[in-house]
């Protein structure tokens, strides 16, 4: 009877060979107890840099050598780094590379701009880009139209962001969704205009970054709006003395957000998104009828302004200012989340100084805030109050990785007790095009290099090329007078493809 089945029994020391098991055979993880398979790129790696110990070790042993210097490049420490060119290091996995990051040249300058707050949309980084300049502003808030004897209330602008080299993967997409402008109100009705609707930009799926919608002008005190910027308020009695809050920084904080440089960001600096702009004062003098002033609405930059007219106290009040940047094309200005101009009869306020991010109203006539701009609607007198301004999302790529063709490695000096006549040189490296690229010299005097050939010593971790090569020379340079004298390697690569990675260098002498 044929044997089908195999027990512990039937198995014996030493009669299963290595050849008696298929090499196609297939063994998956889950049959391998215990096994990380994780570990095995971490583990064969750890054994490359044992092999590359063993290989400095086996120079003692060959030319009883009585200096050296070891580095494996824990650190930028042991690098000349004001010599260095092209030699990127990368200090989560302590390596240098003819890889690098870059700022993005400025032509052409890639921008993506989302203006459709009826169009949820998707920002693709591209393949290189490893850092963007983003902005991100909130929907403006509507004006509204007190009464025919009152100045009526500018909107508040939307919440703004501007973030300046912000980390994103090549390739990853991001979810945008763009602030839709408070619609204006008038009058007779409620008068209290609607808000801005928030802007969201989805950095990742603990981070959005958010504009916070404007706050619409309000019809009399107690109907005073809060939003990214505060809504402004008639001066239609009973009077209030203040505006709406701007809530941007208290609602939508910036935090657990680091730059490119690993820097945190604040959460709301002056020039980032003030701090909403509070309408502060009481220009509306707490009196009712045309002793008043209506409040412009504020701005990203700045709250709302109030400065009487020379001529006539029946004006509104200027919008707060907004805040301008060049992102879109990377070189003209361009004003943004500006507030919403209080207007009476053609005595008006200004809207929100930012290339008029929010118009004022006037003649009768009231404005909306300027398209996508974040801007707040202005006020008019006996009209109804202008719509405030779309949102934006803006993306312009700021930084991106260069593969370098060529790059230079050199080391600090390193001092030898006695005039070396020899040095020797272990390399630990990842290169895609083996050694044929590269030269590898060392000096004794600091301006004459001697050439290094290499030899490849036969390690290899598995399909990634990290191999160690070791060569020798003879020191020829002219030696400064004893007893010390300075000594150092360089590495030098041209014509390089694909990512060339040095992980360490050991330089000894004798």
């Amino acid at each position: 009877m044929p044997l089908t089945t195999i027990k512990s029994s039937n198995i014996k020391d030493s009669e299963i060979k290595n050849a008696d098991i298929s090499p196609t055979a297939s063994i998956t993880e889950s049959k391998i107890a215990g096994l990380d398979a994780s570990q095995i790129t971490t583990n064969a790696f750890n054994i490359g840099v044992l092999g590359f110990k063993m290989a400095v070790s086996d120079g003692l042993t060959i030319f009883n050598l009585v200096d050296g210097v070891v580095d494996e490049f824990n650190d930028e420490s042991g690098i000349d780094t004001g010599e260095n060119s092209n030699a990127a290091y990368d200090a989560t996995s302590d390596f240098y590379s003819n890889i690098s990051t870059g700022d993005y040249p400025g032509s052409p300058y890639i921008v993506s701009d989302f203006t459709n707050p009826q169009n949820p949309s998707t920002y693709t980084a591209p393949p290189t880009a490893t850092a963007v300049d983003l902005l991100v502003v909130g929907g403006g808030g509507g004006g509204s139209d007190g009464h025919p004897s009152y100045a009526g209330g500018g909107g508040g602008a939307g919440g703004l962001i501007f973030l300046e080299n912000l980390p994103v993967t090549g390739g990853a997409t991001y979810s945008v969704t763009v602030g839709e402008g408070g619609e204006g109100k008038g009058y007779p009705g409620s008068g209290i205009a609607d808000d801005g609707t928030d802007t969201t930009f989805v950095y990742s799926p603990s981070v959005n970054i958010i504009g916070e919608g404007g706050g619409g002008a309000g019809y009399t005190s107690g109907t005073q709006r809060p939003g990214g910027s505060g809504g402004g308020l008639s001066n239609q009695p009973p009077v209030g003395t203040t505006g709406g809050s701007g809530t941007q920084a208290s609602n939508h904080p910036v935090t657990g957000i680091s730059d490119s440089e690993g820097t945190p960001y604040p959460n709301s600096p002056p020039s980032f998104s003030a701090e909403g702009s509070e309408q502060v004062g009481s220009f509306g003098n707490n009196a009712a009828g045309p002793q008043g002033y209506g409040f412009g609405g504020g701005g990203a930059g700045s709250a709302n302004f109030t400065q009487p007219h020379p001529q006539n106290l029946l004006l509104g009040a200027n919008g707060g200012e907004g805040l301008d940047y060049n992102i879109v094309d990377g070189s003209t200005a361009v004003g943004y989340a500006g507030g919403g101009g209080s207007g009476f009869s053609s005595y008006v306020g200004e809207g929100g100084e930012g290339d008029e991010g929010g118009r004022s109203g006037g003649e009768l006539n009231s404005k909306p805030g300027v398209a996508n701009t974040g801007g707040g609607g202005s006020a008019g007198n006996a009209a109804e109050g202008g719509d405030g301004a779309d949102g934006r999302v803006v993306v312009a790529v700021s930084q991106h990785t260069v593969s370098n063709t060529s790059m230079t490695l050199v080391s600090d000096t390193f001092t030898a007790s006695t005039t070396p006549s020899t040095a020797r040189i272990v390399v630990f490296a990842e290169l895609p095009d083996g050694t044929s690229d590269f030269t590898v010299s060392a000096t004794r005097d600091n301006t004459n290099y001697n050439n290094i050939t290499l030899t490849d010593e036969g390690y290899a971790a598995g399909s990634s090329g990290t191999k160690i090569f070791t060569g020798s020379t003879p020191l020829t340079g002219a030696a400064p007078g004893q007893p010390q004298v300075q000594v150092r390697w360089k590495i030098v690569g041209s014509s390089l493809s694909g990512n060339n990675k040095i992980h360490g260098v050991a330089l000894q002498w004798k």
